[in-house]
């Protein structure tokens, strides 16, 4: 019959709500209110033009909510034309089946202006001031793309959350420009004031672990080495990173600004080739 409406076999299997919306915001609205909470305690949150946005170890606490883990799964160097520097993949993985939920791709290149050089510290005098400028290495570029493709996994399926409790949906690790006073740097990038150099000073007996400025305490130190030996790293590995990056032979030793960024380096488990 002409202008008869025919159904048509699977006409119903497109996209269909599996639970009341309503249900689903309200567990949402929860979720997005603990974030909250956790974030309005951070000592240095990211700001970028008046707006805030998460870190790595943010977007890790939503997963968390629901029951989600986050893995590298590829790490590739790259050179493209001169410019060096790592793209890896991670997997975002529900843990009730272990099924793959979400995955993204990230790089980090030394074209960047902060994954270009860093700055190079020693201590004078038990002041510690900076001494020279050094290219970025490499182990840390592929750290970075790293933290950013498990962020950006992450990103693909919570940023409606994160977006709900008033935050940016872009991680703050994928930030380059417009960077607040109130920011923290890469960990790369460590940046502490430069102090001038007595003329003729006598040279001051070594400060102990006490005395040091602004030092990490030991329970920090303690909670740092334990996270980066979760995550895979040795402690050779551990001592390495801390010397090249920062000037220091132990975690005892680290500054309590750069705390933070430290352990956000080592939270990203490490890949195992």
């Amino acid at each position: 019959m002409e202008n008869e409406i025919v159904a048509m076999p699977g006409a119903q299997q497109g996209m269909m709500v599996s639970r009341p919306p309503a249900e689903v915001l309200d567990e949402a609205k929860t979720a997005a209110k603990a974030l909250m909470t956790v974030i309005a305690q951070k000592k240095k949150p990211v700001i970028i033009n008046g707006e805030q946005y998460l870190e790595f170890e943010d977007w890790q606490t939503v997963a968390r909510f629901y029951g989600i883990t986050v893995k590298v799964v590829k790490t590739e160097l790259l050179d493209l034309g001169g410019v060096k520097g790592y793209e890896a993949t991670a997997e975002a993985i529900r843990n009730t089946d272990g099924m793959v939920i979400s995955s993204a791709d990230a790089m980090c290149l030394n074209d960047e202006e902060k994954w270009s050089t860093r700055a190079k510290y020693d201590y004078v005098n038990g002041v510690k001031v900076k001494v020279s400028d050094i290219p970025v290495p490499l182990f840390q570029l592929r750290s970075m793309a790293q933290t950013r493709a498990c962020a950006k996994a992450l990103r693909n399926i919570l940023a409606w959350v994160v977006v709900l409790a008033g935050f940016k949906p872009t991680p703050a690790e994928e930030m380059t420009d417009g960077l607040s006073a109130s920011t923290k740097p890469p960990v790369a990038m460590p940046q502490a004031a430069t102090a001038p150099i007595p003329p003729k000073a006598e040279k001051a007996a070594p400060a102990s672990y006490e005395q040091m400025p602004a030092l990490i305490s030991e329970p920090q130190a303690k909670r740092l080495y334990a996270i980066a030996i979760g995550s895979g790293y040795t402690g050779v590995e551990i001592k390495e990173f801390l010397h090249n990056n920062f000037g220091v032979e132990t975690s005892k030793e680290l500054l309590r600004e750069f705390y933070d960024d430290v352990v956000r380096h080592f939270q990203v488990k490490k890949d195992v080739e």
